[in-house]
């Protein structure tokens, strides 16, 4: 999925701004300015419900960071930061679905460049697996009620 929605914030980036390169991986040289890097920084599994015997479904949040390389313009630095933050908000995917981006922020770095962060929320749905009998539940998680004893 990392892969995916780098795609869909690369193709994002590409229309709005055709003359940027756009890196969907940090390039360790050789980088040609004006640019965006895109990076996924964190993903986090939240589990939100448990159908027994029948699926699970797992919140997944991703945490991008997007740096922004461009030679010293202050004026265009200043309208391209608001036009990335714009665009982002709304990402296709290459079935056409959309993606909502959340918590969209630009942080400076200097004089030349800046960092954009946002999070993708997405929901997964799991065929879920037969759980643990219920007696060998409530004998591993300590619920086995102590007067049986």
């Amino acid at each position: 999925m990392i892969d995916r929605l780098k795609k869909a914030i690369s193709r994002k980036l590409k229309e709005a701004f055709p003359d940027f390169t756009v890196y969907r991986a940090n390039p360790a040289q050789n980088i040609q300015e004006p640019c965006f890097i895109i990076e996924c920084v964190n993903v986090d599994n939240k589990d939100l419900m448990y159908i027994e015997f029948e699926k699970e479904i797992v919140e997944v949040n991703y945490l991008f960071s997007i740096t922004l390389l461009l030679p010293r313009n202050n004026k265009l630095l200043q309208e391209v930061v608001s036009r990335v933050l714009l665009c982002l908000k709304w990402l296709y995917l290459e079935n056409g679905k959309p993606v909502l981006t959340l918590n969209r922020q630009a942080h400076p770095i200097d004089d030349s460049s800046y960092s954009f962060t946002f999070n993708i929320q997405r929901e997964i749905i799991q065929q879920g697996e037969e759980p643990p009998l219920m007696e060998e539940v409530n004998e591993n998680v300590g619920l086995k009620n102590e007067e049986e004893n």
